[in-house]
Protein backbone atom coordinates (compact mmCIF):
# COMPACT_ATOMS: atom_id res chain seq x y z
CA UNK A 1 0.00 0.00 0.00
CA UNK A 2 1.32 3.40 -0.98
CA UNK A 3 1.20 6.36 1.36
CA UNK A 4 2.42 9.92 1.23
CA UNK A 5 5.19 10.84 3.63
CA UNK A 6 6.68 14.19 4.49
CA UNK A 7 5.89 17.65 5.71
CA UNK A 8 4.06 20.62 4.30
CA UNK A 9 7.29 21.95 2.81
CA UNK A 10 7.49 18.74 0.71
CA UNK A 11 10.79 17.64 2.22
CA UNK A 12 10.87 13.89 2.74
CA UNK A 13 13.34 11.20 3.72
CA UNK A 14 13.59 8.22 1.41
CA UNK A 15 16.18 5.46 1.85
CA UNK A 16 18.26 7.64 4.13
CA UNK A 17 18.31 10.74 1.91
CA UNK A 18 16.50 13.99 2.68
CA UNK A 19 14.85 15.11 -0.53
CA UNK A 20 12.96 18.24 -1.48
CA UNK A 21 10.22 17.05 -3.83
CA UNK A 22 9.80 20.54 -5.25
CA UNK A 23 13.38 20.49 -6.56
CA UNK A 24 12.64 17.37 -8.59
CA UNK A 25 9.42 18.88 -9.92
CA UNK A 26 11.32 22.01 -10.97
CA UNK A 27 13.75 19.92 -13.01
CA UNK A 28 10.86 18.03 -14.60
CA UNK A 29 9.12 21.27 -15.54
CA UNK A 30 12.23 22.61 -17.26
CA UNK A 31 11.99 19.81 -19.79
CA UNK A 32 10.45 21.28 -22.94
CA UNK A 33 7.88 18.51 -23.38
CA UNK A 34 6.60 18.51 -19.80
CA UNK A 35 3.54 20.58 -19.06
CA UNK A 36 3.25 19.69 -15.38
CA UNK A 37 4.88 17.26 -12.97
CA UNK A 38 4.10 16.03 -9.48
CA UNK A 39 6.54 13.98 -7.39
CA UNK A 40 5.30 11.93 -4.44
CA UNK A 41 7.12 9.89 -1.83
CA UNK A 42 5.94 6.46 -0.75
CA UNK A 43 7.40 4.50 2.13
CA UNK A 44 10.46 3.36 0.19
CA UNK A 45 10.52 5.14 -3.15
CA UNK A 46 9.77 8.20 -5.23
CA UNK A 47 7.11 8.24 -7.91
CA UNK A 48 6.31 10.94 -10.43
CA UNK A 49 3.19 11.79 -12.42
CA UNK A 50 3.74 13.87 -15.54
CA UNK A 51 1.39 15.60 -17.95
CA UNK A 52 3.12 16.00 -21.30
CA UNK A 53 2.79 19.17 -23.38
CA UNK A 54 0.49 19.11 -26.44
CA UNK A 55 3.49 19.62 -28.75
CA UNK A 56 5.27 16.57 -27.35
CA UNK A 57 6.17 14.12 -30.16
CA UNK A 58 4.42 10.73 -29.96
CA UNK A 59 7.75 8.93 -29.70
CA UNK A 60 8.74 10.76 -26.51
CA UNK A 61 8.48 8.46 -23.49
CA UNK A 62 9.37 8.08 -19.84
CA UNK A 63 12.75 6.51 -20.68
CA UNK A 64 13.78 9.80 -22.28
CA UNK A 65 12.50 11.67 -19.24
CA UNK A 66 14.57 9.45 -16.99
CA UNK A 67 17.67 10.05 -19.11
CA UNK A 68 17.05 13.79 -18.89
CA UNK A 69 16.82 13.58 -15.10
CA UNK A 70 20.13 11.67 -14.92
CA UNK A 71 21.87 14.74 -16.34
CA UNK A 72 20.35 17.10 -13.77
CA UNK A 73 19.82 15.17 -10.53
CA UNK A 74 21.77 12.79 -8.30
CA UNK A 75 20.68 9.17 -8.68
CA UNK A 76 18.84 9.06 -5.34
CA UNK A 77 16.53 11.88 -6.47
CA UNK A 78 15.41 10.16 -9.66
CA UNK A 79 11.91 8.68 -9.21
CA UNK A 80 11.66 4.91 -9.24
CA UNK A 81 8.53 5.13 -11.37
CA UNK A 82 7.44 7.82 -13.82
CA UNK A 83 3.96 7.66 -15.29
CA UNK A 84 2.26 9.98 -17.74
CA UNK A 85 -1.29 11.18 -17.20
CA UNK A 86 -3.57 13.00 -19.65
CA UNK A 87 -4.27 15.56 -16.93
CA UNK A 88 -3.82 16.06 -13.21
CA UNK A 89 -7.00 15.33 -11.21
CA UNK A 90 -8.39 18.26 -9.26
CA UNK A 91 -10.54 18.40 -6.17
CA UNK A 92 -13.98 20.03 -6.07
CA UNK A 93 -12.41 23.37 -5.16
CA UNK A 94 -9.99 23.24 -8.07
CA UNK A 95 -6.86 22.23 -6.15
CA UNK A 96 -4.56 19.39 -7.10
CA UNK A 97 -5.95 16.14 -5.72
CA UNK A 98 -2.77 14.39 -4.58
CA UNK A 99 -4.61 11.34 -3.25
CA UNK A 100 -6.23 10.74 -6.63
CA UNK A 101 -2.90 11.24 -8.38
CA UNK A 102 -1.34 8.63 -6.11
CA UNK A 103 -4.11 6.15 -6.89
CA UNK A 104 -3.60 6.69 -10.62
CA UNK A 105 0.16 6.26 -10.25
CA UNK A 106 -0.35 3.09 -8.25
CA UNK A 107 -2.74 1.70 -10.88
CA UNK A 108 -0.04 2.13 -13.54
CA UNK A 109 2.92 1.28 -11.32
CA UNK A 110 1.70 -2.04 -9.98
CA UNK A 111 1.33 -3.88 -13.32
CA UNK A 112 4.60 -2.33 -14.51
CA UNK A 113 6.35 -3.58 -11.39
CA UNK A 114 4.85 -7.05 -11.67
CA UNK A 115 5.82 -7.20 -15.34
CA UNK A 116 9.51 -6.52 -14.76
CA UNK A 117 9.91 -7.98 -11.27
CA UNK A 118 10.54 -11.56 -12.36
CA UNK A 119 14.08 -12.66 -11.64
CA UNK A 120 15.37 -15.16 -14.15
CA UNK A 121 18.55 -16.74 -12.76
CA UNK A 122 19.79 -17.91 -9.39
CA UNK A 123 22.41 -15.14 -9.41
CA UNK A 124 19.73 -12.53 -10.06
CA UNK A 125 17.81 -13.81 -7.06
CA UNK A 126 21.01 -13.78 -5.02
CA UNK A 127 21.84 -10.17 -5.93
CA UNK A 128 18.23 -9.06 -5.40
CA UNK A 129 18.14 -10.63 -1.93
CA UNK A 130 21.29 -8.80 -0.83
CA UNK A 131 20.12 -5.50 -2.32
CA UNK A 132 16.77 -5.83 -0.57
CA UNK A 133 18.53 -6.25 2.75
CA UNK A 134 21.05 -3.45 2.21
CA UNK A 135 18.57 -0.98 0.73
CA UNK A 136 15.59 -2.00 2.87
CA UNK A 137 13.34 -2.59 -0.13
CA UNK A 138 10.57 -5.20 -0.39
CA UNK A 139 10.86 -5.84 -4.14
CA UNK A 140 13.68 -5.35 -6.63
CA UNK A 141 13.50 -6.28 -10.30
CA UNK A 142 16.21 -7.28 -12.75
CA UNK A 143 16.13 -3.97 -14.62
CA UNK A 144 16.76 -1.71 -11.65
CA UNK A 145 19.92 0.23 -10.97
CA UNK A 146 21.71 -0.11 -7.62
CA UNK A 147 22.45 3.59 -7.30
CA UNK A 148 19.03 4.75 -8.49
CA UNK A 149 17.53 2.58 -5.75
CA UNK A 150 19.45 4.55 -3.15
CA UNK A 151 22.79 2.76 -3.11
CA UNK A 152 25.98 4.71 -2.50
CA UNK A 153 29.70 3.94 -2.29
CA UNK A 154 29.42 2.68 1.29
CA UNK A 155 26.55 0.31 0.50
CA UNK A 156 28.34 -0.78 -2.66
CA UNK A 157 31.37 -1.77 -0.57
CA UNK A 158 29.12 -3.68 1.82
CA UNK A 159 27.53 -5.50 -1.13
CA UNK A 160 30.93 -6.50 -2.51
CA UNK A 161 32.01 -7.68 0.95
CA UNK A 162 28.80 -9.68 1.41
CA UNK A 163 29.40 -11.46 -1.89
CA UNK A 164 32.94 -12.31 -0.88
CA UNK A 165 32.32 -13.36 2.71
CA UNK A 166 29.05 -15.25 2.30
CA UNK A 167 29.20 -16.51 -1.28
CA UNK A 168 32.92 -16.57 -2.10
CA UNK A 169 32.43 -14.36 -5.15
CA UNK A 170 34.89 -11.55 -5.80
CA UNK A 171 33.20 -8.80 -7.83
CA UNK A 172 35.44 -5.77 -8.50
CA UNK A 173 33.86 -2.60 -7.10
CA UNK A 174 34.54 -0.79 -10.37
CA UNK A 175 32.39 -3.40 -12.14
CA UNK A 176 29.38 -2.45 -10.05
CA UNK A 177 29.93 1.27 -10.69
CA UNK A 178 30.38 0.69 -14.44
CA UNK A 179 27.25 -1.46 -14.81
CA UNK A 180 24.92 -1.20 -11.78
CA UNK A 181 21.84 -2.81 -13.37
CA UNK A 182 20.89 -5.94 -11.43
CA UNK A 183 20.80 -8.23 -14.46
CA UNK A 184 24.27 -7.04 -15.50
CA UNK A 185 25.71 -7.57 -12.02
CA UNK A 186 24.23 -11.08 -11.89
CA UNK A 187 25.61 -11.77 -15.35
CA UNK A 188 29.08 -10.78 -14.20
CA UNK A 189 28.80 -13.18 -11.26
CA UNK A 190 27.80 -16.00 -13.59
CA UNK A 191 31.17 -15.74 -15.31
CA UNK A 192 33.09 -16.08 -12.03
CA UNK A 193 34.40 -19.11 -10.19
CA UNK A 194 33.94 -19.09 -6.40
CA UNK A 195 37.06 -18.33 -4.41
CA UNK A 196 38.88 -21.36 -3.12
CA UNK A 197 40.24 -21.39 0.42
CA UNK A 198 43.90 -22.35 0.41
CA UNK A 199 45.34 -24.49 3.17
CA UNK A 200 48.50 -22.66 4.28
CA UNK A 201 50.16 -26.02 5.04
CA UNK A 202 50.01 -26.88 1.36
CA UNK A 203 51.57 -23.63 0.16
CA UNK A 204 55.30 -23.85 -0.54
CA UNK A 205 57.48 -21.60 1.56
CA UNK A 206 58.20 -18.32 -0.17
CA UNK A 207 55.27 -18.61 -2.60
CA UNK A 208 52.49 -16.00 -2.21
Amino acid sequence: MLGILGRADSQVKVRGHRIELGEIETVFNRQMFVQRALVLATEQQLVAAVVLAPECPPTFNTDELREYLRHHLPSYMIPDFIVTLPEMPLSANGKLDRASVLKLVHAVEKPQQEKVAELVTDNERLVAQIWQELLNLPVINRDQNFFELGGDSLLATRFIDRLKQQHRLLLPLRRLFASPRLANVAGALSAMEPLVDVDPDTVEEGVI
